[in-house]
């Protein structure tokens, strides 16, 4: 298949898949960037999207239609020796033909880094620590309900344009490895005092007290582990595990385990399963074709999730009778609002193909979630083309199918096509 071909295919393939996933509605409601696998260099960004969406409910072409204007600062400063101050934030609006308009914005990042000996480092403000070597999903992330919510997002990126939590971190590097001593304040308070209307929306991250400490021993360059524990107010203390290993320079293993005391979910005429010792994985493989194209697949599994016969239950309620209809949509906007999955088992699948013609100027990317409890996939595919070093633009068409009341059959928005146009000062 010919370059131009197979651009033409990816595009074609994603229309064909009609019907796009939406995550549940989110309090910050900020629309997430779709590909980038790392954070945008530090600098200042304009970002303006033209976003269309197909709705389950009848819609007209002014409900479907929306374009978006954000900033994006990301800015590093070092004033001095061993001090760096960090700033990530945006500021956002968004216009709907029908008149409706937002605004919002989000301090994701605001901190301080000092560096009192070589080797030691300590940071003071709101940071967002990233926990997990996983792609689609991340167990042991346990602040991923900082994520802000969209309807259309490649998992990586929501990792990095997130609001981060107010924490006090020491981290130590050596020979050895590394090490990270993070504590958390409870500053759920800040929810009642109007900050939220300044995007800090501090009870996101800081919602309990928490301590976490994460130990990463160096095990030469084909194995990689860290090993965590967190005790957060409230909660049973949580152990996670972290390994990836390199099998041969095309293909790469990864292992994500937390092991957690919870509360299990059932079907809606059962309470909810005793609490127990209970793990979440996320297992799966990465390996680069001859085309640079990187593909991977991974198998999530969540043992506090639905079985497939809980979930088959919940279904079937929902279709008799309106109260099960609510029940269902306030069990999925509550697993929605931490992230947690709502089935026990799912799988992922990713392809990144960054610069598939060899010009540096193109990237093409691929992101499917298959619930086997219920045959519902979700398909999201993306084409991004670097016309200047400071400019890009940016396809994203993304869609779901499924039975109603299937995990994505039923989400409010069947199907998103975004283009975005990208510069950086």
């Amino acid at each position: 298949m010919t370059p131009p071909a197979a651009f033409a295919a990816c595009v074609l393939l994603a229309c064909a898949a009609a019907a796009a996933q939406a995550q549940e509605p989110d309090p910050a409601a900020f629309r997430v960037e779709a590909s980038p696998e790392a954070p945008p260099p530090w600098g200042l960004g304009w970002q303006t999207t033209l976003e269309l969406r197909d709705s389950r409910q009848p819609q007209t072409w002014a409900d479907a239609a929306a374009l978006e204007q954000v900033l994006d600062l990301r800015h590093e400063w070092q004033p001095a020796r061993g001090l760096r101050l960090a700033l990530s934030a945006r500021a956002e609006t968004r216009v709907m033909p029908a008149g409706r308009t937002g605004t919002g914005g989000a301090l994701r990042e605001a901190y301080a880094s000092a560096e009192p000996a070589a080797g030691w480092f300590v940071d003071a403000g709101r940071v967002n620590l990233r926990q997990g070597v996983a792609q689609g999903w991340n167990p042991s992330d346990w602040l991923r309900a900082g994520g802000l919510g969209a309807a259309w997002q490649n998992p990586a990126a929501a990792r990095e344009n997130r609001l981060g939590a107010v924490m006090l971190r020491l981290q130590r590097s050596a020979a050895w490895g590394s090490a990270e001593l993070a504590w958390l304040p409870d500053l759920a308070a800040g929810a009642d005092t109007g900050l939220a209307d300044w995007g800090l929306n501090l009870e996101r991250g800081n919602d309990r007290q928490a301590l976490f400490v994460r130990v990463a021993p160096a095990l030469g360059e084909t194995l990689t582990l860290d090993l965590g524990a967190l005790a957060r107010a409230g909660e049973h203390p949580a152990w996670s595990a972290n390994l990836t290993a390199l099998l041969s320079p095309r293909w790469l293993a990864l292992l994500e385990l937390q092991w957690q005391t919870l509360a299990g979910l059932a079907a809606p005429d059962r309470s909810a399963r005793a609490a127990r010792p209970r793990p979440r994985l996320a297992a799966g493989a990465n390996v680069t074709l001859d085309s640079g194209a990187v593909l991977g697949l991974e198998w999530h599994h969540a043992a506090d999730a639905l079985d497939r016969g809980d979930w088959a239950a919940w279904r079937s309620a929902a279709s008799v009778s309106a109260e099960g209809r609510q029940a269902l949509g306030a069990l999925r906007a509550g697993r929605a609002a931490r992230l947690d999955p709502l089935v026990r088992d799912a799988f992922y699948l990713r392809l990144q193909w960054n610069d598939p013609w060899h010009d540096g100027r193109h990237d093409l990317a691929g992101h499917l979630r298959w619930n086997p409890a219920d045959d519902s996939r979700w398909l999201q595919l993306e084409a991004a083309w670097h016309a200047r070093p400071d400019w890009s633009l940016r396809l994203v068409l993304a869609g779901s199918r499924g039975r109603p009341y299937s995990e994505f059959g039923a989400r409010a928005v069947r199907g998103v096509a975004a283009l975005t146009s990208d510069w950086r000062f």
